[in-house]
């Protein structure tokens, strides 16, 4: 038996995590985490991005050098993606080329507008500063529709949460200060049907009541 205790206490240190493989398997999943966090922010400054972009046009910068001002004046998580941009710019590569780089870093709606607004203009000619301002107030409005939304589907949500809740604290209340009229719903047959019905229903209301406030805006 002190064997058998031994050759465990050998083994289990092998087979138990140590601090240092558990924070080995956690980087990915936290490096995934950062990533994602500072590309909605950097989604979220994105009208402020193509503001300076279109003023920038409007003093009478090239495109390249506009980039290069975005990548210096903008909000420190737009400028890393903008400062690719003019680098590529200015090594020769093609505007469509080098405007992959905001969809690689930022991604989103916004930057998808913004590359078919540059492209298409770049190659048809056109009032570039006045679409880039209209994009902006675009992207302005479509946040404060989004933040809007955000808010009424969270109302929504609590609004189910607290009417689920209802009758399971008036069960607690009554089992609390009135037993004799809710034991019955777990010591007979019916009354656990009943009880188990009531579940279910609670489960389906909220899942009902999650689907209709789910809202998506593009």
């Amino acid at each position: 038996m002190r064997r058998l205790r031994n050759n465990l206490r050998d083994v289990l240190p092998l087979t138990q995590p140590s601090p240092q493989r558990e924070r080995e398997a956690a980087a990915p999943r936290t490096a995934a985490g950062r990533i994602y966090r500072q590309r909605r922010a950097a989604q979220r400054e994105m009208p402020e991005a193509v503001t300076l972009l279109a003023n920038a046009l409007g003093a009478g910068l090239p495109l390249s050098h506009a980039v290069q001002f975005v990548a210096a004046q903008g909000a420190p998580v737009v400028r890393p993606a903008f400062a690719r941009v003019a680098a590529e710019l200015e090594l020769g590569m093609p505007l469509a080329g080098a405007l992959r780089t905001l969809r690689d870093d930022i991604g989103g709606d916004d930057v998808e507008q913004l590359l078919f607004a540059l492209g298409a203009l770049h190659a048809a000619g056109g009032n570039l500063i006045a679409v880039l301002q209209q994009l902006a107030a675009t992207m302005r409005e479509r946040a404060r529709v989004r933040g809007r939304v955000r808010v009424m589907v969270t109302q929504g949500m609590v609004s189910g949460l607290i009417i689920a809740g209802l009758p399971l604290l008036l069960l607690a209340v009554l089992a609390r200060f009135a037993p004799q009229f809710v034991t019955p719903l777990w010591t007979t047959a019916l009354g656990r049907l009943f009880f188990g019905a009531g579940l279910v229903l609670e489960m389906l209301g909220l899942l009902w009541i999650s689907r209709i406030v789910r809202v998506e805006i593009s």
